[in-house]
């Protein structure tokens, strides 16, 4: 007699192996995936910017790209007029906007000082320019002179800050003096050398001239007769 568990084994047996099949169906396309990443990786566009001049390098398989922009210039200008302040209808109060009279002119950008300078030059004629204007407008811009602002540091930490000043500027001073002191003392023995210089060329001197005396007093003088006696 058949048996009756026979079609639940086989439907289980089917079942199985399809899981099998499906679980290696995924396998595959999991590999393909990673080789399409990896092929992906190595032909990667690269920049003109990033690749080296140098004739060793091996560059056949970089390809290179330059990047493309688009000025749609009409479309900048139609949004820019959208959310634009109409800076002519309202008061110099309300927008605190200023374009300089004159073109800024840098014969050099790269000269550091003159560019900072021209930089300057514009600031300094906007500020005074925008003085005028409040003042014209009669709106209050400087601060009164009974004015109290609260500190963003509270004076417990302003104090260690001054304590440390004073603590640095503290220790300034006695470096110095301590320098002014090495200097004084090295002067000092500079003197005191020279002076025993000078006490020693002194001695020196004095006991040649005793020398020279002692040799006088030994050597023997001519007897010399009187004048009477040899005439």
């Amino acid at each position: 007699m058949p048996s009756k568990k026979a079609p639940a084994v086989e439907e289980e047996e089917e079942e199985e192996e399809d899981e099998e099949e499906d679980e290696e169906e995924e396998q595959g396309e999991d590999e393909e995936e990673e080789d399409e990443d990896e092929e992906g990786e190595e032909e990667e566009d690269v920049a003109l910017s990033d690749i080296e001049s140098d004739g060793d390098l091996a560059t056949e398989d970089v390809i290179p790209y330059q990047k493309l922009t688009i000025d749609n210039h009409a479309a900048l200008i139609s949004l820019r007029n959208r959310i634009a302040i109409p800076i002519a209808k309202l008061p110099f109060s309300e927008h605190q906007s200023l374009t300089t009279t004159e073109p800024v002119e840098i014969p050099d950008i790269d000269d550091d000082l003159n560019r900072e300078l021209a930089f300057y030059k514009q600031a300094l004629e906007a500020a005074k320019l925008g003085r005028t204007l409040l003042k014209q407008e009669k709106i209050p811009f400087e601060r009164p002179s009974d004015y109290f602002a609260e500190m963003m540091k509270d004076d417990e930490h302003m104090g260690k800050i001054k304590d440390k000043l004073l603590e640095e500027a503290e220790r300034r001073k006695r470096s110095q003096d301590a320098r002014k002191l090495r200097d004084l003392k090295k002067f000092g023995k500079q003197v005191q050398v020279a002076k025993l210089q000078e006490r020693g060329k002194e001695k020196k001197q004095a006991m040649e001239k005793i020398q020279l005396l002692k040799r006088s007093m030994l050597s023997p003088k001519p007897f010399l007769l009187p004048p009477a006696l040899t005439s």
